[in-house]
């Protein structure tokens, strides 16, 4: 394995490494170590359960949930809900392990927000609703059930409605 590794050159090993690592483990019998994984990663089976997680929430709360993941283009919105007031509320929510590197909610970038304003502007089209709009975010925090979930009820304010 090692001998072989050594025949190429370094900026190839380099650059290639996990594809001839994976090589080099079939020839040497071990490729179950380096594998491929079939599932989806980790971190995305995380934010879909936190996901779950957060629409049962809203729910149990007493929300109607009209959408999940409504797409428009490249943008998306987590969920499309409306309160017992009648407002439209579209909330994000942003799913993490632990706290260690902040509350989820500091994810939300300008540049997020603005995304999320281009989706609500086309969701309200394709819709044609007059209800007022309210957008929130929720906080998911742990890696199982049950979740720790912090709601922020109007995390911000468009510019536009």
């Amino acid at each position: 394995f090692s001998k072989t590794l050594r025949t190429v050159p370094i900026y190839k090993a380099h650059i290639y490494r996990s594809t001839f690592i994976r090589i080099f483990a079939v020839e040497a019998g071990d490729f179950e170590k380096y594998k491929p994984k079939e599932n989806m990663a980790h971190h995305n089976e995380l934010g879909k359960a936190g996901e779950e997680s957060a629409v049962r929430y809203l729910q149990e709360r007493g929300y109607t949930i009209l959408h999940r993941d409504w797409k428009a283009g490249k943008r998306d919105l987590d969920i499309v809900a409306t309160n017992a007031e009648g407002t439209l509320v579209i909330a994000e929510v942003k799913t993490r392990r632990n706290t260690a590197y902040g509350t989820p909610d500091t994810a939300i970038t300008t540049q997020k927000i603005r995304h999320i304003l281009e989706a609500t502007e086309q969701y309200l089209q394709t819709f044609d609703t007059n209800a007022p709009i309210r957008f929130d975010v929720l906080c998911v925090v742990g890696t199982k059930e049950p979740f720790q979930i912090t709601h922020i009820e109007d995390a911000f304010i468009s510019p536009i409605w």
